[in-house]
């Protein structure tokens, strides 16, 4: 008897363990999928978030993904009131505290533009991350604002994301890698 709850305890253990992480999330949390188109929409309610203390008050939607370490991946976004946008992809929660990152790695990486109907962005998850969670942020100025977005893997080529179009370049490259904490 003693030996099969050894053996069911052991195949537990290894079965935890071999189960994605999926830190500082909530139970049955919605997290983004990859290679899909999916719209967001701002929330009709300003938040502040203890882990995104400086960005103030917004009308957030945020929304985890699960990336690899050492992963490349493109961000895509596309929206029709062409004003500003920003669109941030975070190493650490909403929830958490303010992360610093270890030298040589980024905390974020993001779309910030001043207007138009779309951008990219190509980025890579730093291999020595603690964590395997990041969090799709969007903090709008106006309630119920929407965005398209899809986070590509594997990711577009450079030279693809840092393309010319109609005399514009579309997008940008971080050579810098995300951290994703395990807060």
């Amino acid at each position: 008897m003693k030996k099969k709850l050894w053996i069911s305890m052991l195949f537990l253990a290894v079965c935890i363990a071999a189960s994605p992480a999926q830190e500082n999330t909530k139970p049955n949390q919605e997290f983004l999928p990859r290679n899909t188109w999916v719209e967001l929409t701002s929330d009709s309610i300003k938040t502040r978030y203890p882990g995104y203390k400086f960005d103030g008050e917004r009308y957030y939607k945020i929304i985890p993904v699960l990336l690899q370490k050492g992963g490349r991946y493109t961000l895509i976004a596309e929206w029709d009131d062409g004003k500003a946008m920003l669109i941030m992809v975070r190493g650490h929660s909403p929830q958490g505290k303010v992360a610093n990152p270890p030298d040589g790695t980024l905390s974020q990486a993001v779309i910030n533009i001043s207007g138009g109907k779309d951008r990219r962005i190509n980025f890579t998850v730093d291999p020595k991350s603690a964590g395997t969670t990041a969090w799709i942020v969007f903090p709008a100025l106006a309630p119920n604002r929407k965005v398209r977005i899809i986070l590509k893997s594997p990711a577009d080529p450079d030279k693809v994301t840092e393309a010319v179009v109609k005399g514009r370049i579309i997008g940008s490259v971080y050579k810098t890698p995300l951290y994703l904490f395990d807060f």
